[in-house]
């Protein structure tokens, strides 16, 4: 048997282990109903009534239930759009390195060899945790916690986005933490959210990109920056954009420009489910500071 067919098995047999109690529950009122109220209006208005529950229970428990399928369905989206961006990192890398018009030394053909790797390495993560989740999609997203080595994912991240960066002429900056400060995180969700704010950074300029990255410790929680100077975000659309499929209108000034309105909803439900928040300053024509802020508990002790 299939997954498909186990699934769809699984929906069916859930469907009946509580439509038979409740049907039964319907047929045993009505039963009652009609035995001890001897008054016909009375019977007919008490069985009407319990009807009506039943149905407006029927009707809660089914968008519950529509409601866990929907996270199942926004998670395996994100994952999805999260594939996206290594595996179109690789192919650029592929199409230089095969370009006989460009002539790379030792040391390029070491930086781009060590991106392919490290992409690689991501793609493989990613395909085991969406195998995981399909493994578990009754329990929810879990986080595997782990010391994680914040100047090592955010340096990973640059170098994977300076290629890209620079072929439009920009400039990507990395501030790193003086103190190579490990934070307890699920390393593949941490690398992705920022992968998401570069790679909105990169997407949503209209000139050459500058994106600076930074890390430190701050007075309310451990602080990864994230600055560019892209079209920025109005005011009043500020706090729309972490819903699930928004676009900025913004975005319609960007030509070509393919979005699906995920990447900013799952950041933000990772920090949550950090203990953290996601912060925005922005104004337009000016660029955006997205700061990832962790609960200072969640820097790991020396």
């Amino acid at each position: 048997m299939s997954m498909s067919e186990r699934q769809a098995n699984k929906g069916r047999n859930g469907s009946i282990n509580w439509s038979i109690p409740v049907i039964s529950l319907v047929v045993l009122c009505n039963i009652i109903a009609c035995i001890f109220f001897t008054n016909e209006a009375i019977a007919v208005s008490v069985v009407l009534l319990t009807d009506n529950v039943v149905l407006i229970w029927i009707a809660i428990h089914m968008r519950r239930m529509n409601k866990r399928a929907a996270h199942r369905k926004d998670y395996l989206n994100d994952m999805t759009h999260e594939l996206k961006t290594p595996i179109s990192n690789v192919g650029l890398i592929c199409d230089m390195l095969k370009d006989d018009s460009v002539h790379f030394d030792g040391e390029q053909t070491k930086h781009y060899l060590e991106v392919i790797r490290y992409e690689n390495k991501r793609l493989n993560l990613l395909v085991n945790q969406m195998l995981q989740a399909a493994r578990y999609e009754n329990k929810g997203i879990s986080l595997e916690i782990s010391e994680t080595n914040v100047n090592e994912v955010l340096t990973g991240v640059a170098n994977t986005y300076r290629i890209t960066v620079e072929r439009n002429n920009g400039h990507i900056y990395l501030e790193t933490d003086r103190e190579n400060t490990c934070i307890m995180a699920d390393r593949l969700h941490f690398t992705n959210i920022v992968s998401n704010l570069i790679d909105n950074a990169v997407k949503y300029c209209d000139k050459e990109p500058k994106i600076v990255i930074s890390a430190f410790k701050g007075s309310n929680g451990y602080i990864v920056e994230v600055k560019d100077n892209g079209l920025g975000i109005e005011e009043k659309e500020q706090e729309k954009i972490f819903r699930k499929y928004y676009r900025v209108k913004s975005s319609n000034k960007i030509k070509n420009l393919t979005s699906y309105g995920i990447g900013l909803s799952y950041v933000k439900e990772v920090m949550k489910m950090h203990g953290g928040e996601v912060k925005l300053k922005s104004k337009p024509g000016e660029g955006s500071i997205f700061s990832l802020v962790f609960p200072l508990d969640k820097i790991c002790k020396a």
